[in-house]
């Protein structure tokens, strides 16, 4: 049996002219949709800027012919808010048809679904100097310290937006940030954060100057080693004095004086063994000034002996 294929074909052109006339027919009729409309404001006047948040898009529910609601689908619809003739404050614009812009003048307007009114806060556009502060945490490589905080440059930024929020700032932060294994002096830039979303610093990042330099390090030799809580005739520490090794910045090191490094053993740190006549060695307790740190002791434990019975 052989096919007709031009039977086949005209069948099938049929169908396709039958579906078409069908479409044609049903996007015909009146329909009832709802969209998002991308909500516009045009015409803000020379000096003044909105001072409060907008929602971007409005909910609506209009009707018209299928074939224009499913064009207007793919178009990009948009409700519109002319601020022309405001002036300062606040106003209340309630949506109409008036502020949609349709691809069709046959679509036409059911319902604002929401928001149902729009509040604009038009207020006067202005700008106002205030100070950087740090939020960065900057911590160097070892053997490595900050002699002074990180710089920043500019200090002070300029503020645009709008004027009752400006008036409510009194400074703009760095965002915060943690800074790890600086061994050499270094620049980099550092995003700023925006206090308010209709307030912009101008510059928005700034310069950040971390110095750093190496520590120093001293041997304080011959510190006393002080007795607490031991009892009259409980035994001897020996040594009885050990050297202290001090780090930290080269002129604080320099300056700190053997008076000012306490080093003690309290008796009740040391073990069980203090009870017999065993020689037990002991870590001492080394206290020094805030500006330097501790990085060990000569010799790094003692020996507390115990008086024999």
């Amino acid at each position: 049996m052989k096919f007709n294929f031009k039977k086949i074909a005209l069948v099938i052109l049929a169908l396709i002219i039958a579906v078409i006339l069908w479409l044609h027919v049903i996007t015909e009729r009146e329909y009832e949709t709802d969209m998002d409309f991308q909500l516009v404001v045009e015409n803000v006047p020379p000096k003044y800027m909105i001072a409060n948040p907008l929602p971007q898009n409005v909910h609506i529910r209009i009707r018209g012919r299928g074939k224009d609601l499913i064009a207007q689908q793919f178009a990009e619809g948009k409700a519109i808010i002319s601020l022309e003739n405001f002036s300062y404050g606040r106003k209340t614009i309630t949506l109409s048809q008036e502020n949609l812009r349709f691809i069709s003048s046959e679509i036409e307007l059911v319902e604002v679904l929401s928001p149902r009114e729009i509040e604009i806060y038009l207020d006067r556009r202005t700008t106002r100097e205030v100070p950087v502060k740090s939020r960065l945490t900057v911590i160097p490589a070892d053997g490595m310290y900050c002699p002074e905080p990180p710089k920043l440059k500019p200090s002070v930024v300029t503020l645009e937006g709008p004027e009752s929020k400006l008036l409510q700032i009194n400074s703009i932060y760095t965002v915060q940030e943690t800074l790890r294994g600086f061994n050499i002096f270094t620049t980099f830039l550092v995003p700023l954060e925006r206090p308010d979303e209709l307030v912009r610093p101008i510059p928005d990042t700034i310069s950040v100057l971390v110095q750093v330099a190496k520590l120093a390090q001293r041997r304080i030799e011959n510190i006393s080693i002080k007795l607490v809580n031991f009892p009259r005739m409980a035994g001897a520490i020996e040594p009885s004095m050990l050297d202290v090794i001090i780090s930290g910045p080269g002129d604080k090191v320099e300056k700190i004086a053997p008076e000012q490094i306490e080093v003690y053993v309290n008796y009740n740190d040391i073990k069980e063994e203090k009870d017999t006549d065993k020689i037990v060695p002991i870590k001492p307790t080394v206290i020094v000034p805030d500006e330097v740190q501790v990085i060990g002791t000569d010799p790094e434990s003692v020996r507390f002996i115990p008086r024999k019975k």
